[in-house]
């Protein structure tokens, strides 16, 4: 019996991060090859990538402080100008200069900081650190699917099955929920404004519709729900 096919698909898994079906390799070695050098080492690697990732999904997190990033969002969104369709000239009423603006770029440079602290522990295969960054952002309520496709991929490297069914049944929900309300608030506003073909234009086409040059957008397609549902799709078959 020879160790060489072993030795070939255990490289292979480590190379690709597949830690799960590296393990599963390592239990299919014959007892006598065990204690092998290769063997050995490669058993050395599993558990040092293994002892970074996640040992489960965490997705039900509460938050310590006061309120969600996204409820602080929100109320400070609703204190701008309404969106008018560019008809009555309130792109005059906005300065980035006002304390609202302030507050609400605080909370978009605090969460863009998050996730650049997400990616550098990705980078570095600390993958622990990168998920409970992208699970606390997902408690708070973040409103664009980055952390969910993050996790996604982390839940996945480290074989959490029923993590990656339950965030995405989570991630389906929140967005569709989120896509619906928007494009609610956008045929309001375009029906107020007398511009309901716009609207309907921007949503029939998945456009993304912003205001005050991109500060604030109104109405996002979220492609990624499709992509979600097909991924959810093949893992319940």
């Amino acid at each position: 019996m020879n160790l060489e096919p072993y030795n070939w698909l255990l490289r292979h898994y480590i190379s690709k991060e597949q830690w799960s079906d590296a393990k599963r390799v390592l239990l299919l070695v014959p007892a006598k090859f065990s204690q092998d050098a290769l063997v050995v080492e490669f058993r050395e690697v599993i558990r040092q990538r293994e002892d970074k990732l996640p040992k489960q999904a965490n997705l039900n997190r509460t938050i310590t402080t006061k309120d969600t990033l996204a409820n602080r969002y929100k109320s400070l969104i609703a204190q701008l100008p309404e969106f008018d369709f560019y008809t009555s000239g309130n792109d005059a009423l906005f300065s980035e200069d006002a304390p609202v603006c302030h507050q609400i770029e605080y909370i978009i440079s605090h969460i863009e900081n998050e996730l650049r602290k997400a990616k550098v522990a990705e980078k570095s295969k600390d993958y622990i650190t990168a998920t409970n960054i992208y699970e606390e952002l997902i408690a708070n309520g973040y409103w664009k699917p980055e952390p969910y496709n993050r996790l996604l991929y982390i839940y996945d490297k480290a074989g959490l099955t029923n993590g990656v069914k339950e965030l995405l049944v989570l991630a389906i929900s929140f967005f569709e929920n989120q896509q619906k309300k928007q494009k609610q608030e956008l045929l309001r506003l375009a029906d107020k404004y007398k511009s309901r073909a716009y609207a309907e234009a921007k949503i029939n086409q998945g456009k993304t519709v912003a205001y005050f040059d991109g500060f604030f957008e109104i109405y996002m397609p979220f492609p990624d729900i499709d992509v979600w549902k097909r991924i959810l799709a093949d893992t319940t078959v």
